[in-house]
């Protein structure tokens, strides 16, 4: 038996025990963008998996890498975070979509600490005092966020820019992207 999933995106513990064929379902649903949790057709209750929309912050991936800031207040200590995001973003070959999704978000925040109210618009849930301190991040980083803002609007090897092309909506995802990199201009 595998461990069990948990879901807290209904702000409920769930948790759901499953064998390997389970998984196999679990995994083309997920790729549906569902996930079933109950039996009978007529009364399954689905739980949207995955973005909402295609601004920076309107994704499940940024939105968990928000928590990581939970107990960082210092430049010191939102330094590490913010630059391991970029730089997984960054890596050779390809972006996948999990990656973008949090590289877009640690961009995003390195523009927001200069431009705090960039985050206005965005839908970040309780995410508050940005940026946490009047000290500025290191340099390194906006030359990053740079980078990351650059790569995400290029089509090759970049899996989350494929799913909004896939949807129909690849020239929003650019759009939303192309706003954080005009703010950092």
């Amino acid at each position: 038996m595998l461990p069990a999933l948990v879901d807290l995106s209904a702000g409920q513990d769930r948790r759901w025990p499953f064998d390997y064929e389970s998984v196999l379902s679990l995994h083309a649903t997920i790729a549906a963008g569902v996930v079933q949790t109950g039996d009978d057709p007529q009364t399954e209750e689905y739980i949207r998996m995955g973005a909402w929309d295609v601004s920076i912050f309107g994704n499940d991936g940024a939105g968990d890498f928000l928590f990581e800031f939970d107990d960082a207040h210092t430049v010191g200590e939102v330094t590490p975070i913010l630059e391991e995001a970029l730089d997984a973003a960054l890596g050779g070959g390809g972006v996948d979509s999990i990656d973008g999704e949090i590289g877009l978000a640690a961009a995003a925040l390195v523009v927001a600490w200069r431009n705090p109210q960039m985050l206005d618009d965005e839908d970040t849930g309780d995410f508050s005092s940005w940026p946490r301190t009047t000290d500025s991040l290191p340099d390194r980083l906006a030359v990053k966020a740079d980078q990351v803002l650059e790569r995400m609007q290029q089509p090759q090897g970049n899996e989350l820019f494929e799913l909004w092309a896939e949807e129909d909506q690849a020239e929003e995802f650019v759009a939303a992207v192309g706003r954080w990199r005009s703010a950092r201009s």
